[in-house]
């Protein structure tokens, strides 16, 4: 198939446009691309441009904990592929605060999607730890 090539060209241009600007362009459209030419995972001390989270779904607070006041940061622990996408299987809760916001917070970071950790211009897989926030900011409405 002739897309391939295409795609795998598309995201190391992403990567080469990542590493002269802060923020990602349009040109960058690209790194969704598949790349499974290299399956080593990177530490985030290894890359020459570090992922950054542009999106996905939103986060959402279970109704158990926040009527309950439970707030806190969950620490997950997980390996980005080179297209921006989460490894599912790699996903680990190193800190846990709550089972449900454990749970949302796995979730969450499942459906978020990054421009990729770049390695001399090349995107690759790389392994992040991600902190994620849940607090209370208001007063809880009961219904």
């Amino acid at each position: 198939m002739r897309l391939a090539p295409l795609l795998g060209t598309v995201t190391t241009l992403a990567c080469a446009v990542n590493s002269r600007s802060p923020k990602p362009t349009s040109c960058s459209l690209g790194a969704q691309a598949h790349v499974a030419s290299d399956s080593t995972v990177y530490d985030t001390t290894q890359v020459t441009e570090q992922p950054i989270n542009r999106g996905g779904t939103r986060l959402r607070y279970p109704r158990g904990p926040l009527n309950e006041g439970v707030q806190g940061r969950v620490l997950l622990a997980l390996i980005l592929n080179a297209d921006g996408t989460a490894d599912r299987p790699s996903v680990r809760v190193l800190h846990s605060v709550h089972p449900a916001l454990d749970a949302e917070a796995v979730r969450y970071a499942l459906q978020a999607f990054f421009w990729p950790a770049c390695l001399k211009g090349r995107a690759v897989r790389v392994r992040i730890t991600m902190p994620i926030d849940f607090k209370i900011t208001g007063p809880l409405r009961m219904d």
